[in-house]
């Protein structure tokens, strides 16, 4: 496998997160402007002779990711007003909802708040990349690329 090759395949692997990370996103039904599915990406960049992978998107879609456990500071009442009217809902309920995730954090559908240690919050859109499966499915594919390109520089070289 040549250089382009291998990065090629990198950028197909990226692409296939990314899709994957959408995906969930979508069946999560966690779009309101649309602006975390358009600025999220996931690209391999060269980097001290090797590839890292660099995942991109909003500051708040960690919130959006890993929910938000309760705090004594209060979310964006702006962006909590502006989901609000996006989903139809009275701007006024804006501030008891901002509340709300002050008090108890945000938890998405299918969560469990109630549960003692609180584990299940966000819709873990991420889990393509640190789940036991994923990390070690992406090693697999990353290490039997390289594998190959070493071989393929190794055989040249005879």
């Amino acid at each position: 496998m040549t250089e382009q090759e291998l990065e090629n395949n990198l950028k197909k692997i990226a692409e296939t997160l990314e899709y994957e990370m959408k995906s969930i996103i979508e069946l999560n039904g966690s779009i309101a402007t649309g602006s975390l599915l358009n600025e999220l990406s996931v690209q391999f960049e060269e980097e001290n002779g090797g590839y890292r992978l660099a995942v991109s998107y909003p500051f708040y879609g960690k919130f959006i990711d890993k929910g938000r456990g309760p705090s004594t500071k209060m979310p964006p009442l702006d962006a909590i007003k502006e989901w609000t009217r996006i989903k139809g809902i009275p701007e006024e309920a804006a501030f008891p909802i901002a509340m709300k995730i002050k008090n108890e954090g945000f938890y998405t559908i299918g969560s469990n708040p109630q549960k003692q240690d609180r584990t299940s919050r966000g819709i873990n859109f991420t889990r393509v990349f640190f789940g036991q499966e994923e990390k070690n499915a992406l090693k697999k594919n990353i290490g039997q690329n390289y594998m190959d390109y070493i071989t393929t520089i190794l055989t040249k070289d005879e």
